[in-house]
């Protein structure tokens, strides 16, 4: 072999070596950027298997989204009839702790809060290449229909009648959607999530949410509409059978209690992010591929949803039933769905709080720290519980009756609340313009 070959033979192989080189780099610095430095450039081939990775991801959402919209139809006819309300503590107590874990079960498993709307609104105004919010709402889809097919718990929803009218559909679903993005949540985040962790915006919330929709309730007749007579008898108190219906409800409750701790336990041992502020400051994103993270949402979404068809959530009738609190039917049922999840989360959500570990399939806590009191929470508070009392929906609840028992008028309340989640969005970004000129202004004064 002559000089000239060996020469290019040697070159080979340090080209060889460079190139393995230049290969750990570019991994060594996807790893840096998913633990949140700097971001640097990726390599092209890297890039085009993360294009490939996402497009996967989304095809398999919309096939699994439209295989549920396909099955959702022979689950109709199941559920033409509708049952008068019935005041049951027992029951709402027991699957109310199943709601409580879904939302323990999100938290320990990916650092999130489960809010709906928050889910909703985010793939509207912005995060709509998240897709962990496509996996969440395709679990509650299979959720609600999961609570139909496998459990039998047909008496869970209601196709809105006719007297609920197109128009209060419209006008409660703008006033839900815009509500819950001027107000950072609805009834999930910052009812069960919010509360569990001693938040005083979500109390203010609530509170203000709750009063709001009761006098829309009790001012519009939302009862009657929905085919309660205001001279309809007292609500009659009803115990569910030990077998038939508390059993299957604690076992429920029991392994998802158990999935909860282990996965809690699982990432015990490290430390993490421990909060960011929801709307002043984004979240860093952990880009890190990880198919727990998507199992754990997609297992929260549809566990919260089995939830809300267990307690009665998803009809409507039921959740007027308890905002109108002078109508002679009112149902105090909800108290209790709210006492048995807040019994379970609670605790569950200060100790992971507090113990500072990270969650166990990413490396952040996306838990919000503001505790200020601002016209916007105000606002969306207020708006929020009036669409919730003139429509005896809220964004999960309304979800999973549009999949299980689709219809024009879920479907009015389904699009006007996208479209006021949308709206709000749009006014929330000029606003946060508007305010950041006006500062920048009296900067720019106060310099001179």
């Amino acid at each position: 072999m002559d000089r000239s070959e060996a020469r290019v033979q040697s070159g080979a192989r340090a080209g060889s070596r460079v190139s393995e080189s230049g290969r750990r780099n570019v991994r060594s610095l996807s790893v840096a950027n998913a633990d949140g430095a700097a971001p640097m450039a990726k390599a092209p081939g890297a890039q085009v298997e993360a294009r490939a990775i996402r497009w996967h991801d989304y095809t398999v959402h919309v096939l699994g989204a439209a295989t549920i919209l396909v099955a959702s139809v022979g689950a109709v006819a199941e559920l033409e009839r509708d049952l008068p309300l019935r005041f049951t503590p027992a029951h709402a107590a027991v699957a109310g702790g199943v709601l409580g874990l879904s939302t323990v079960l999100k938290l320990v498993g990916n650092g999130r809060v489960l809010g709906v709307s928050g889910t909703v609104s985010g793939m509207l105004n912005g995060g709509h290449r998240d897709v962990w919010r496509s996996v969440f709402l395709l679990g509650m889809s299979f959720g609600g229909l999961a609570s139909v097919k496998l459990l039998g718990l047909t008496d869970a929803f209601q196709v809105l009648p006719a007297t609920f009218g197109a128009a209060r559909a419209v006008g409660a679903g703008l006033l839900v959607g815009a509500g819950s993005v001027l107000g950072k949540g609805c009834t999930s985040g910052h009812g069960l999530c919010g509360n569990s962790r001693l938040s005083p915006r979500s109390m203010v919330q609530t509170v203000l949410s709750m009063a709001a929709g009761i006098a829309t309730a009790t001012l519009t007749n939302t009862l009657g509409a929905l085919g309660v007579p205001s001279t309809a008898s007292r609500t009659p108190l009803y115990l569910p059978s030990a077998a038939g219906e508390v059993m299957p409800a604690l076992v429920l409750l029991g392994l998802s209690g158990v999935t909860a701790a282990t996965v809690y336990l699982t990432g015990k041992n490290s430390r993490g992010v421990a909060a960011c502020e929801s709307d002043k400051v984004k979240a860093p994103r952990d880009d890190a591929e990880n198919p727990y993270e998507k199992l754990v949402e997609f297992a929260s979404g549809a566990l919260f949803s089995v939830g809300l068809a267990m307690t009665g959530m998803t009809r409507s009738k039921k959740v007027a039933g308890f905002l109108s609190l002078f109508h002679p039917a009112w149902d105090a049922t909800l108290m209790f769905v709210m006492g048995g999840a807040l019994l379970v989360s609670l605790p569950a959500t200060l100790k992971v709080i507090g113990s500072g570990s990270k969650p166990a399939f990413r490396k952040l806590m996306e838990i919000p720290t503001r505790v200020d009191i601002d016209w916007k929470l105000v606002l969306g508070g207020v708006l929020f519980g009036a669409g919730w009392g003139l429509g005896g929906l809220c964004p999960g609840p309304a979800i999973v009756n549009a999949v299980v028992v689709p219809g024009k008028t879920i479907g009015y309340f389904m699009g006007s609340m996208l479209g006021g989640m949308w709206l709000a969005g749009r006014f929330e970004s000029l606003w946060s313009r508007f305010t950041a000129r006006r500062a920048a202004k009296k900067a720019a004064k106060k310099a001179q």
